[in-house]
């Protein structure tokens, strides 16, 4: 999700855009977020436990494709480049919000109870921790190393983030399979 302060740096470096084209290009990713939250609120409360984890799943493998893509720019024809690397900057939004703030929210909710203010608030802490690492430590090897680099740390990241998040709906759907299944022994 933090990549979203390095877009402009990025579109300026990459494609030579100007401070003030690099911003307003950079909207791309949260007008993706936006459309990704609209959508997802019809369908989320629609879908099973079991389908949620191949729905996420696969958005957040879209979205490994799309950091790759803006990793390897250099496939595009030049005269396209631009285009290309603001659409896949807007799907990349597209396909992270959904994954990133409703499992979070709809688990802190239902697990937290009537401490879930306090779960959201130890999640978004580590949340914030880990930003502040990947900007710092983002912008260190953006500058150092460039933009390449860059971006295979931000796949490691988007990889990493996806196997974590699947692992944890897996382990929740499994986990409501056997309340389920416990609680129909008992009754």
């Amino acid at each position: 999700m933090d990549f979203v302060h390095f877009i402009p740096a990025y579109l300026a470096a990459e494609l030579d855009f100007s401070a003030a084209s690099s911003s307003a290009a950079g909207t791309a990713f949260p007008m993706g977020m936006f459309a990704a939250l609209l959508i997802t609120s019809f369908y989320y409360d629609r879908l099973s436990k079991l389908q949620l984890i191949g729905v996420i799943g696969c958005q957040l493998l879209f979205s490994a494709g799309a950091v790759l893509l803006l990793w390897h720019l250099d496939i595009v024809p030049e005269s396209m480049r631009s285009e290309v690397a603001i659409t896949t900057i807007f799907l990349l939004g597209l396909a992270i919000s959904p994954a990133y703030y409703v499992p979070m929210s709809v688990f802190s909710v239902a697990f937290g109870g009537k401490h879930a203010g306090f779960l959201v608030a130890v999640i978004d802490i580590f949340g914030y921790a880990a930003a502040m690492l990947f900007n710092y430590f983002g912008g260190t090897i953006a500058k150092d190393h460039g933009w390449p680099t860059f971006l295979s740390l931000l796949l490691a990241v988007t990889l990493l983030a996806m196997i974590c998040m699947v692992s944890f709906l897996i382990l929740d759907w499994k986990s409501t399979r056997s309340k389920a299944r416990f609680e129909g022994e008992t009754a």
